[in-house]
């Protein structure tokens, strides 16, 4: 029985990582939020080196500011001009606790090619409080776990 929970782990992870490189804004939910650190850090472990990637948990982060997020793990010089990144992959944790502000600053820097793909983490996605204009960029690409 394990190796077909570990294939369907496995295809999940590869379709989420499909749709991370193709540019999309994705929903993972998992109701009892036991499998989404593995399908994190795979997802942490394949993109390493190839792609900027910011990893956000929102539960910890209090008043979260996606703008330093953008700028915050770059080169002196970047941070002092404020230059963001082109093609950076955003990984939200537990996202019950995003603001519509960072929602909508969300979807500015998509919009501008700053942020390539989104991957929102949350534990159901008909009880996330997003905008609907998140919820219709999601579209049917939500992911249960």
């Amino acid at each position: 029985m394990a190796p077909c929970r570990e294939m369907e782990e496995k295809s999940i992870t590869d379709e989420i990582a499909y749709r991370i490189l193709s540019g999309s804004i994705i929903f993972i939910e998992d109701p009892h939020g036991a499998k989404k650190k593995v399908i994190i850090n795979t997802l942490i472990s394949y993109f390493r080196g190839r792609k900027k990637l910011a990893y956000v948990n929102c539960e910890k982060v209090g008043n979260l500011n996606i703008d330093n997020v953008l700028v915050g793990g770059y080169s002196f010089i970047t941070r002092l001009f404020r230059d963001k990144p082109k093609g950076m992959i955003l990984v939200l944790d537990n996202i019950n606790e995003l603001t519509w502000k960072n929602c909508e600053r969300i979807k500015y820097h998509y919009d501008e090619d700053n942020i390539k793909s989104v991957v929102l983490i949350g534990r159901s996605y008909s009880n996330v409080n997003i905008p609907q204009s998140m919820r219709h960029r999601i579209g049917r690409r939500v992911y249960t776990l």
